[in-house]
């Protein structure tokens, strides 16, 4: 009772002269609203839930333990030690009254280590408050460990100068002996609290422990010596009117009177505690007991044997309510250890849950992102291949209106190039001699499949080209295209020179583009060879080709980069330099029937062009 006394006395200081545990319904109420009224998270609201929690210890365990707790998140929140330091040891008290010590002792050691941080006289006083509070806590499981908190809390308030409390601590310190039996150091610090009570002139402190300090007496047998400070206590508790303290004296005094031989003051001295109406622990067994040895001691052996066995009925039943709540407390804590141990488990699959949904969560914000791009991407992929396929539509209208353009072309030229025919053919009616109608006849021939050919090299049909391939004898093509260009040559004062005509070699071609090709060579070399100069055509055979080698002996010509590096792949800028279409035309029937043109330039002596066609086995 010592310890609850003096831990209640130092929390009201603790928490500002907070209401007291029989608060009424009333503070409570007010508490509330005031609660509800002050949303605002504070100091002011941390101080109304510690008000509120205090309050409502004698109404609701829980609901009190529920509020400090809320306060001590409002404390976190804050960041404010004081705050966190009142909370906790508000928890801790609280787990102390419900003897949970383990988790009273926990929530204390936080609140003391944060003191620990402060040297100042405010939090040295909380500092010696919890100090006190973990001495108690400790007096019955692990006496060193509350002499240590007893000792650091005296030494707190030797520098805090409160010598009044230290007089209480010296005094809490005899009774922690006095329950260990260590009955010797109990003495000599009940002995010291006496001392130190006396020198601050505290009076009323003094009979209390006065009064205990005789009974750690009475233990040692050392009655004769406490008989006179009972005396003196119990006449200041009769002057007093503490009927809790006269009752407690009175027994003492009844037991030191009864083993001093004062056997008829001893029964009346214990009748007068009997009629104090004040409930007492152990009363009964207190009463029993002292009977018991007074029935002993006036030799009343019957009535003695009595109150024996009432003592040991009572004895054995308080051992049995000691074991029953022992027991009870045992269940108490196994089934709470099992509810924490479900809330530990229940709190890791929270906890687990949680991770699962956040990966799913992450999983999904992925899957969402791959979604997004994949649209975006299928999008553009989308006006790509629109833009592609617009671009293919403009392409082939393009195309088409080039064949359209080409095959009309090819088809305006046909009326007049059927005129030129039949006049030149008219003509050689009328003169059979003259050269001239032949040529032109020949040329209108050859202006006509030229158009013929141009449409099928625009129409892409190469498949029907390969189809005529067959063998061609080159001498007689040669011979035949130098027959038709003669007079055009002899009109420019050019010779034509067939070389090789003994030989017979076979290529693979079609006769009539064969003789296109040619003819243009041999025109395009009559057009640039100077007056007297001479076209030298001569066959040359390799293992699988035919080369048709046209030479002549103009002022030559320069290579276009294009013609060298791409093997005659033309362009606009060749057609500037004076290679024209027929040059254009001639490279791609050669290659449609298999054979390629090349070209050997020399500035100095003229112009070489090398027809390649395939080898006839």
């Amino acid at each position: 009772m010592t310890y609850i006394n003096r831990t209640l006395l130092f929390f009201i200081v603790f928490c500002l002269a907070l209401p007291s545990i029989t608060a009424q319904q009333s503070v409570i109420d007010s508490l509330k609203k005031a609660l509800d009224a002050h949303p605002a998270e504070d100091t002011n609201r941390f101080g109304i839930l510690t008000e509120y929690s205090y309050a409502l210890r004698s109404v609701d365990m829980n609901a009190a333990m529920n509020n400090i707790q809320e306060a001590y998140k409002l404390g976190e929140r804050l960041d404010m030690d004081h705050l966190r330091a009142i909370a906790l040891f508000n928890i801790g008290d609280l787990y102390f009254m419900q003897s949970e010590n383990q988790k009273a002792y926990d929530h204390l050691q936080k609140a003391l280590n944060i003191t620990l941080k402060y040297n100042s006289r405010p939090w040295l006083s909380k500092r010696q408050i919890i100090q006190n509070l973990l001495a108690g806590l400790f007096g019955q499981s692990n006496p060193p460990l509350a002499f240590q908190y007893l000792r650091e809390s005296i030494q707190s308030l030797k520098i805090l100068g409160k010598e009044a409390k230290i007089c209480q601590e010296l005094s809490n310190m005899a009774s922690l002996y006095s329950e260990l039996n260590q009955l010797d150091s109990a003495i000599f610090y009940y002995e010291e609290a006496i001392r130190c009570t006396k020198q601050q002139r505290k009076q009323d402190k003094l009979p209390v422990i006065e009064m205990y300090y005789a009974h750690t007496l009475t233990k040692q047998n050392q009655y004769s010596k406490a008989l006179p400070i009972l005396e003196s206590t119990t006449a200041t508790f009769r002057k007093s009117g503490e009927a809790y303290q006269l009752k407690n004296s009175l027994f003492l005094l009844a037991d030191a009177y009864l083993n001093t031989g004062k056997l008829k003051i001893a029964k009346n001295t214990l009748e007068e505690a009997t009629a104090i109406r004040e409930t007492f622990p152990f009363e009964e067994s207190i009463r029993t007991e002292f009977y018991m040895h007074y029935f002993e001691k006036t030799h009343q052996l019957d009535s003695a044997i009595v109150y024996m066995k009432k003592y040991q009925d009572l004895e054995q039943a308080e051992f049995e309510k000691d074991r029953k709540n022992a027991l009870e407390e045992q269940e108490v804590r196994f089934r709470t250890k099992e509810k924490e141990a479900e809330n530990r488990q229940l709190e890791q699959n929270l906890a687990k849950s949680k991770l699962q949904n956040i990966i799913l969560y992450i999983g999904l914000g992925f899957l969402f992102i791959i979604f997004l791009l994949t649209t975006y991407f299928w999008n553009r992929l989308r006006k790509a291949n629109q833009q592609i396929k617009a671009a293919a539509n403009k392409t082939a209208q393009v195309v088409a209106s080039k064949r359209l353009m080409t095959n009309l072309m090819a088809h305006d030229l046909r009326a007049p190039l059927q005129a030129i025919q039949i006049n030149a053919s008219m003509l050689k009616i009328r003169q059979p001699d003259c050269a001239e109608a032949s040529y032109i006849e020949l040329a209108a021939q050859r202006i006509h499949q030229m158009a013929l050919r141009i449409v099928e090299v625009q129409n892409e049909e190469q498949i029907d080209i390969e189809k005529r391939l067959t063998q061609v004898p080159v001498f007689a093509a040669i011979a035949h295209v130098a027959e038709q260009f003669e007079l055009l040559a002899a009109s420019k004062k050019v010779r034509i020179q067939v070389e090789g005509h003994e030989q017979q070699h076979l290529a693979i071609a079609e006769p009539a583009l064969l003789e296109n090709i040619l003819g243009n060579l041999v025109s395009n070399a009559i057009k640039y060879s100077p007056p007297g100069g001479k076209i030298s055509i001569r066959i040359e055979k390799m293992l699988e080709k035919v080369q048709i080698v046209i030479e002549d002996e103009g002022p030559g010509m320069e290579i276009p980069k294009e013609i060298a590096e791409d093997n005659l792949e033309l362009s606009e800028h060749a057609s500037e330099a004076g290679w024209g279409i027929g040059l254009k035309l001639t490279k791609r029937y050669l290659e449609m029937m298999g054979g390629q043109l090349v070209l050997q330039a020399n500035n100095a002596i003229g112009a070489t062009f090398v027809v390649e066609l395939m080898r006839a086995n």
